[in-house]
């Protein structure tokens, strides 16, 4: 067959803005009677493999189970050195969250300080925290989110301010399409993989931060894709999340009809930033022609970022 050379032109991005909702809770008497006050609380927005997706006013598609929680009691909590507590909930499609177990304000009026953190469906255990910190791991699939702590206030006077979820690493989908002018034959069963892809990392609870990243690896992206006509509508691939910050990334791309021992390109970030960005979703087009495979891309339904041109190879 022809050798095909594979150009990425250019890739755009855009990200889904965080906003803050609230919502109304039955009013609670100020008046104390002895009897245990439980902790009611709702998620801000968590805007958007399996990417966590919502609607525009913030309401996710779908539940979102064990996502955990920790908690301080303490009045003027330090998240290095207390040591927390901690729970596991959902998140329904509405925002509201639903305790495994209901959570009580301390008897002695002690002001209450709770975190989020999802890591992925399968993780159903709080992540252990070491002054604060915790440590995750990731292939591609999880979509992890954190809520920085917030005051639920005491008994007394509880407080409905709601959890503030935002996304820690850069999602990534993907397109495949054919030039039938210059290729005939099908290009089908197409796997992507992201090359050197670090997969182990720390979040700091307390401010929401996700670094100090290791453990390189293979990270599989989507497979069984096939090349749509150029012209012809075509769908992105599912999500695959991966480290934010990146300044490239170097896909390894095999399937049907291609040589067999498939492409290999580095793809740049945002030439604004001259990195993929911590909560952007960026959706490459990849194009493949005789002599040339080029990349182009489409808005996804987060901001817009301005990509660089890839390398050829």
């Amino acid at each position: 067959m022809k050798t095909l050379v594979l150009s990425m032109i250019s890739i755009a991005a855009t990200v889904a803005a965080m906003t803050a909702c609230t919502s109304e809770s039955d009013p609670i008497d100020n008046i104390d009677n002895g009897q245990p006050v439980e902790i009611k609380l709702n998620a801000g927005v968590i805007t958007t493999k399996s990417a966590i997706t919502s609607n525009a006013a913030g309401e996710l598609d779908n539940d979102l189970a064990y996502v955990h929680f920790y908690r301080i009691d303490k009045t003027t909590p330090n998240w290095t050195t207390d040591n927390s507590t901690s729970f596991t909930g959902t998140i329904k499609k509405n925002k509201d969250i639903e305790f495994a177990e209901k959570q009580y304000y301390p008897a002695n009026g002690d002001n209450t300080t709770v975190a989020g953190l999802f890591v992925g469906e399968t993780t159903t255990t709080p992540p252990a925290l070491t002054a604060g910190v915790a440590d995750v791991t990731i292939t591609g699939a999880e979509d992890i989110i954190c809520a920085t702590p917030i005051d639920l206030g005491n008994r007394k006077n509880p407080s409905t301010t709601p959890l503030g979820f935002k996304h820690l690493l850069t999602q990534f989908k993907f397109i495949v399409k054919i030039d039938k002018v210059t290729i005939t034959n099908e290009i089908s069963n197409i796997a992507i993989k992201v090359k050197d892809a670090s997969t182990k990392a720390k979040v700091t609870l307390s401010d929401g931060t996700i670094g100090t990243w290791s453990a390189k690896d293979v990270i599989t992206g989507p497979t069984g894709l096939t090349a749509s006509a150029d012209g012809q509508p075509s769908t992105a691939s599912g999500g695959i999340m991966l480290e934010p910050g990146l300044s490239s990334i170097t896909l390894a791309i095999t399937g049907t009809g291609l040589p067999t021992e498939g492409l290999e390109t580095t793809i740049n970030g945002s030439e604004t930033s001259n990195t993929f960005e911590q909560g952007k979703a960026y959706e490459i087009t990849l194009k493949f022609k005789a002599q040339e495979v080029s990349g182009t891309a489409s808005v996804a339904q987060w901001e817009t970022g301005k990509p660089a041109e890839g390398d050829v190879i």
